[in-house]
């Protein structure tokens, strides 16, 4: 991933290069292959480079045009007008976004489909123009005073300007220890904001201005008479978001775990290489010869084989816990959860073998895996012979416990009156009457408004489809923009640029318009993407029903902390941010439910993981503090 940065002084005063020294060398890494200044009067801006396609290695950023606006740029352009961006495309992405900013302005991005986070100066009106892309695969993290405007790729980037305050924002904070994070602005710190996915920001005279300017259609749907024509639309968009992802300078890698998501990547992008249309495709994935319950080595090898691919297997390292309280340190930000963690082996694999380029099968699951939230559609349509039928066929696999708690959350739940959500609230075991997690202590959720942070929007009258808001609400998930950006970061950091075709826009606005029918269907969850396989996967892995049960890497993780003994002496306890008594009593209640599987544990782990990440933080930014949470002496 390349990376940008800048600052900007509103009340027109000049400029200088060395303002954006101490921001560069806070990540380092990002221009593995050059940084470049431009300083233009009362703007000065960076492009880290870290080159992964042709039309990259031929540009030189900041970009200028003749009417002197300047762009720094990070990601790729792929397709502008509905027209597909390839190997041999006349001009660099950068000048792309510089040529539709001058035919339509803002409107632009309604033209311009892709990965990117870019910042665009127009002098003649002294506006400042930046976007991030759709579904928030870039990162950009800016801080803003009345004279000053600074951006950044990574938020410790920002954070090392001397302007930018550095004082906890305990409400993100809140909302991270709670793992239910409503926020995509917020950081863990006051004087820092993130842009949201889908979202552009504006800085000009009348002050700053973001908005969204794409957004999930609801409303459409996608109706065919066979299920083959959804298959068949389906692999033609899928196919080409992977081909997009291809563009290179260079070898590629795709991550293959022996899942449907990934090793559907993995097939197609072997079939384009194939054809000769793309560089050379290899395989990499983890691998945990010692933990049997984890490995997925027979499925990854059954994809490697039928689709002809060169494979790397790293074994999977075990938490290095005192490398990772340095990395907090240094990024002065959460953590990455141990799910994600575990794959510093394959970017050491990666860095080692000069591979900067890799795909992924992140995304799959939002859209395709199917909502609970199916029932509550089925009940308002009256159709209770659906919804029995689903409730058996997923009983059958999953147990009648998981399905109840599944119909109840899905079905009953949306479709209660207020009154009666509010009374089921007051009896969950592990949240109190206001809907806050019982180990987060009430005086910190009381001043955090914590309550209300958590309090779940009311689902829009008269929806379409119930399932297909709750959908579109896991790709608006602020969890899930944190856990990615931690991923994206961690990559960059190993010279690696991480891409994601069902992150595509295009193909997410297919998956999500399509029928519920075509997700899940009598106990078969993903049913277009298998049948769009047909011919591509082999029958092992396209017919597979289970996923991999990772609650051990958790597990793991935890108990490399030091396990309860770390739980029992929290600074965020002293802090009076958590209960530390129901803290112990969760990990306990973890640990004597490990043998139960991933579902027994499931929200625990998550929360220890999440108290031990905002715990690491509190430490590095008290060492520097005096002793106390705050702006840095």
């Amino acid at each position: 991933m390349s990376g940008t940065v800048g600052v900007l002084h509103r009340d027109g005063r000049p400029a200088a290069a060395p303002a954006l020294e101490p921001m560069l060398a806070a990540a380092p890494h990002r221009g593995r292959d050059g940084t470049t200044v431009r300083v233009d009067g009362p703007i000065a801006m960076a492009h880290q480079r870290l080159t992964t396609t042709v039309e990259a290695a031929r540009e030189t950023q900041p970009l200028a045009d003749g009417a002197g606006r300047l762009l720094v740029f990070d990601g790729r352009i792929d397709e502008c007008d509905g027209t597909p961006v390839g190997d041999g495309w006349p001009t660099s992405d950068a000048a792309l976004v510089l040529s539709t900013w001058d035919a339509c302005g803002e409107r632009c991005l309604s033209r311009l489909t892709g990965d990117f986070a870019f910042a665009l100066w127009d002098p003649r009106d002294r506006v400042l123009f930046c976007a991030r892309d759709p579904l928030g695969v870039r990162s950009f993290y800016y801080a803003q005073h009345p004279d000053l405007f600074v951006w950044a790729t990574e938020l410790r980037q920002v954070l090392a300007h001397p302007a930018v305050d550095r004082t906890p924002d305990e409400g993100h904070a809140a909302e991270l220890l709670a793992v239910y994070v409503r926020s995509k602005e917020a950081t863990l710190y006051r004087g820092v904001r993130r842009l949201p996915p889908a979202h552009a920001l504006v800085v000009d005279s009348r002050g700053i201005r973001v908005f969204r300017y794409w957004d999930f259609d609801l409303a459409r749907e996608i109706r065919y008479r066979r299920d083959g024509e959804y298959a068949e639309h389906f692999r033609a968009i899928f196919e080409e978001a992977v081909r997009s992802r291809l563009r290179s300078n260079g070898p590629i890698a795709t991550h293959l775990s022996g899942g449907l998501d990934s090793s559907s990547v993995a097939v197609v992008a072997a079939d384009l290489a194939r054809r000769g249309s793309v560089p050379p495709v290899s395989a990499v994935s983890l691998v945990f010869p010692q933990r049997p319950d984890m490995d997925e080595t027979p499925y990854i090898k059954d994809v490697v084989r039928a689709a002809g691919l060169p494979w790397i297997g790293v074994e999977a390292p075990s938490l290095d816990i005192a490398a990772w309280r340095r990395t907090v340190a240094r990024h002065c930000d959460f953590p990455e959860f141990p799910n994600a963690a575990a794959f510093g082996g394959i970017r050491r694999a990666l860095a080692e073998r000069n591979l900067r380029l890799t795909l992924s099968g992140e995304g799959g699951d939002y859209a395709l895996a199917g909502s609970v939230f199916h029932y509550a559609d089925l009940l308002r349509r009256g159709d209770l012979v659906a919804v029995v039928r689903r409730y058996v066929d997923v009983a059958r696999s999953d147990g009648m416990s998981w399905t109840s708690a599944m119909f109840l959350r899905g079905g009953v739940w949306p479709v209660l009156p207020a009154a009666a959500r509010r009374a089921a609230r007051r009896i969950a075991r592990r949240w109190r009457p206001d809907g806050v997690p019982s180990w987060i202590a009430a005086p910190f959720a009381r001043r955090t408004a914590l309550a209300e942070r958590l309090r779940h929007d009311p689902v829009p009258d008269r929806l379409p489809s119930v399932a297909r808001y709750d959908i579109v609400q896991q790709y608006r998930s602020g969890l899930d923009t944190t856990i990615n950006e931690g991923v994206e970061r961690a990559s960059a950091e190993a010279g690696i640029e991480n891409r994601h075709p069902f992150l595509d826009r295009r193909l997410v606005e297919f998956m999500i318009a399509l029928p519920d029918e075509q997700r899940w269907h009598r106990g078969e969850t993903k049913c277009v993407l298998r049948r769009a396989m047909t011919g591509l996967l082999p029958e092992s892995v396209r017919q597979r029903q289970d996923k991999t049960d990772f609650a051990g890497l958790f597990i793991d993780a935890i108990d490399a902390l030091d396990g309860e003994a770390f739980y029992n002496d929290l600074e965020l306890a002293r802090l009076g941010w958590v209960d530390a008594g129901e803290v112990v009593t969760m990990y306990r209640r973890m640990r004597s439910n490990v043998g139960l599987g991933w579902r027994a544990i499931d929200e625990d782990a998550w929360a220890l993981w999440a108290i031990a990440g905002i715990e690491i933080w509190a430490r590095s930014m008290m060492e520097g503090t005096n002793g106390k949470t705050g702006r840095t002496a």
